[in-house]
């Protein structure tokens, strides 16, 4: 008998963790849907929108999810959210191609991934000038002109 709070506690406690979890990320994909729309770049370090979406949209899909262990995050992404389906198009830069993924938000079970299709030469130069665009930004932040500019920062 006195083993049944450790017993409960082992199979409750990680239910309610996971349950969280969800609820996080179905409120930040919810909070930051009107942010979502446009070509945004995905990035871990520092996490960008994109990138986050991303992350909690696997977390609620464990397609998504296997989808982004197989291939890891894209450079770039362009999310059209709908009311109970969304698609995403991920971008792989470097790697020349670019896959859709249609979620179900009412059932993950239905997502459907298409692709891999060629990135046109197009958009591969215009992803070349996102990238040195933000590179650049980063810079620029890294100089002591940027870092006296704003307040509160010491120049090096």
């Amino acid at each position: 008998m006195r083993l049944l709070p450790h017993i409960v506690a082992a199979f409750v406690l990680p239910l309610l963790l996971i349950g969280c979890q969800t609820a996080s990320s179905a409120f930040m994909l919810g909070y930051t849907e009107m942010e979502a729309g446009g070509i945004q770049a995905v990035r871990a370090v520092p996490p960008s929108l994109a990138y986050r979406r991303l992350k909690a949209r696997g977390d609620l899909d464990p397609i998504v999810k296997l989808f982004f262990q197989a291939k890891g995050y894209p450079d770039f992404s362009v999310e059209k959210p709908g009311t109970f389906r969304s698609e995403i198009v991920c971008f792989y830069s470097a790697k020349g191609h670019a896959y859709m993924l249609r979620t179900n938000e009412f059932n993950p079970m239905k997502t459907e991934i298409l692709g891999p299709a060629p990135i046109g030469e197009k958009d591969k130069k215009l992803f070349k000038a996102l990238q040195e665009l933000e590179k650049a930004a980063a810079a620029y932040a890294e100089t002591p002109a940027a870092a006296s500019s704003v307040p509160g920062k010491k120049a090096r």
